[in-house]
């Protein structure tokens, strides 16, 4: 077993132990680090210029830094011909040394599609930019490659989710609070309408009895006019039959004198 940090008596670390190192912290992947006073930017200076900006990358643990900027050459475009090319950083090992070194490469396109990149043991190429021209024109320039956040923007990140959970619990404390006030404001409706049902029967039931008297009030008046016509008419035949008697009995008279 083999003790990195630590004193040995000579030097011991190798820049494999510090590659697996930063492997296990930022991964296998290839990776902008997200520093200070760098970060990766790219600018189109002119139709054959692209300028790449300080920035710090680890690629498979590799870690490399761009310390000032750079200015790349992109080759003349083709009217009419639509064209990517690719800025990358290439990672090399010289197979016979052992030494490593790393450089901004641009790789060439011949149509829209971008160009092949190489990925060996000995040669590993990260894409930084694509660039694209339309024509002669160099038109947009897009990154490529994935910016590994640092752990203050971590915490920073986690902070902010502590207050987005607080707010929202907060809220559905407010929403549950609504809730049963809705709740407890439904249920006193629903008595007081159940009231005014009572309320409404009770009406409807007192209305009734009062038509109901009304109705049959009307009839016994009407029966007593009726029977006081009867009466009348009676009374007044009874006169006009003693009237023909009467009249009868004249002429009688009348025919013996």
């Amino acid at each position: 077993m083999k003790l990195i940090t630590g004193y040995s008596g000579g030097k011991h670390i190798t820049s494999d132990d510090d590659a697996a190192f930063n492997r296990g912290i930022f991964g296998q992947g290839d990776y902008i680090l997200n520093t200070e006073d760098t970060s990766l930017e790219g600018t189109i200076i002119d139709n054959n210029t692209v300028r790449i900006q300080p920035f710090n990358i680890v690629s498979k643990g590799r870690h490399a830094i761009n310390t000032a900027y750079a200015d790349l050459t992109i080759e003349n475009g083709t009217l009419g011909v639509n064209r990517t090319d690719l800025i990358v950083v290439r990672f090399s090992t010289d197979s016979s040394s052992g030494i490593q070194d790393c450089e901004l490469v641009v790789l060439k396109g011949a149509s829209s599609a971008e160009p092949e990149i190489l990925d060996t043991d000995l040669v590993h190429d990260v894409k930084l930019f694509s660039v694209m021209l339309n024509g002669i024109n160099l038109t947009t320039l897009t990154t490529k490659i994935t910016t590994h956040i640092n752990v203050k923007d971590i915490e920073n990140q986690i902070l902010a989710f502590e207050t987005s959970i607080s707010t929202a619990h907060q809220n559905i404390a407010n929403a549950i609070a609504l809730i049963n006030k809705n709740i407890a404001d439904i249920k006193a409706l629903t008595t007081s309408l159940s009231g005014c049902w009572e309320n409404s029967q009770t009406s409807y039931t007192h209305a009734d009895r009062i038509v109901a008297e009304a109705i049959a009030e009307c009839k016994n008046a009407a029966t007593s006019q009726l029977n006081d016509y009867s009466q009348s008419v009676g009374t007044r035949l009874s006169e006009m039959a003693t009237s023909i008697s009467n009249l009868e009995t004249r002429v009688s008279n009348l025919e013996r004198s």
